[in-house]
């Protein structure tokens, strides 16, 4: 366990995945949904799917945070993981255009601020 948080606290985005999935599941510490949320969250800014896929979840069901439907498309959208898509989908049937549309100019910036930041970064 030491070595999966030494490596997340390093951003190192699979690092911080499984130190989430620790923390969801109680492997190794204490079972505790708002640390998961928080690594996976770390992960999910680094644009690692599984980890945008889980907080798109978290958004969609009010997982230790406020149910927000633009937040988890948004997450959702940028996961690209085959699950994702039955999310949306369930998501979509609960959305009006304009909210739709919110999350999609959402997901394409938060995608442009990521290759920018990216490009910058040499990688």
């Amino acid at each position: 366990m030491r070595w999966y948080r030494r490596a997340a606290e390093q951003d190192l985005a699979a690092a911080q995945v499984n130190l989430a999935y620790c923390h969801e599941h109680g492997r190794g510490v204490a079972k505790d949904e708002a640390a998961a949320l928080m690594w996976y969250r770390r992960a999910a800014e680094h644009g690692h799917p599984q980890a945008q896929l889980r907080v798109g979840i978290a958004y969609f069901h009010g997982q230790s945070l406020d149910r927000d439907p633009i937040e988890a498309h948004k997450w959702l959208t940028l996961s690209g993981e085959p699950a994702s898509k039955q999310w949306l989908v369930a998501l979509e049937k609960t959305m009006g255009p304009t909210q739709l549309r919110r999350a999609e100019l959402m997901a394409q910036s938060w995608r442009r601020d990521f290759e920018a930041r990216s490009e910058s970064a040499g990688g």
